[in-house]
């Protein structure tokens, strides 16, 4: 006979990765009693996250083999750009003024797909595996579709934008 008690099987993959790109350009400049910065930068980040797993039916589950699907992704672009200049009043006081503007846009992703199979429902059955349904609040019916996926995909986005200020008073003793 079968001992569902001792037998698992089990199979995972996962796979997760992180591409990152920046690059800020200045322009300077300097006077007699002047000194100035100002510049753009770019960044974008892609992150990504994918897990596959297999379980058999013999492992516990009564509707089939279940494999759940995990997946989600993001994405980060930020844009700025600055500017700032130190002005010497006299040769210890010395005034800094900057600025700087910047927009982030956030994407993000999301997904999980698990699938029930009837087929190996009736295996799981026939080992004497008491039955285990997809939860009530998805809609799908194993035993009548022969194969139920479920969970849709959810995605956000998030626009921000962000400007700020810097004043400085510097006294050299």
């Amino acid at each position: 006979g079968f001992d569902s008690g001792t037998t698992y099987i089990f199979n995972s993959k996962n796979l997760s990765g992180v591409d990152f790109w920046s690059q800020e350009f200045q322009l300077s400049g300097t006077g007699d009693r002047l000194n100035w910065t100002a510049g753009l930068y770019l960044s974008r980040e892609d992150s990504y996250q994918q897990g596959l797993e297999n379980h058999d039916q013999r492992a516990g589950f009564a509707y089939g083999g279940i494999m759940t699907n995990n997946a989600g992704d993001m994405s980060i672009t930020h844009e700025g750009v600055f500017a700032q200049g130190t002005y010497d009043v006299t040769e210890r006081l010395s005034l800094t003024l900057g600025a700087r503007y910047a927009v982030d846009d956030k994407d993000y992703r999301t997904s999980q797909q698990a699938t029930w199979d009837a087929a190996l429902a009736a295996q799981a059955i026939a080992f004497g595996i008491t039955p285990l349904a997809p939860p009530a609040n998805y809609p799908c019916d194993v035993v009548g579709l022969g194969t139920c996926t479920s969970i849709p995909e959810l995605s956000a986005q998030n626009d921000e934008d962000s400007f700020t200020t810097r004043l400085s008073l510097e006294y050299q003793w």
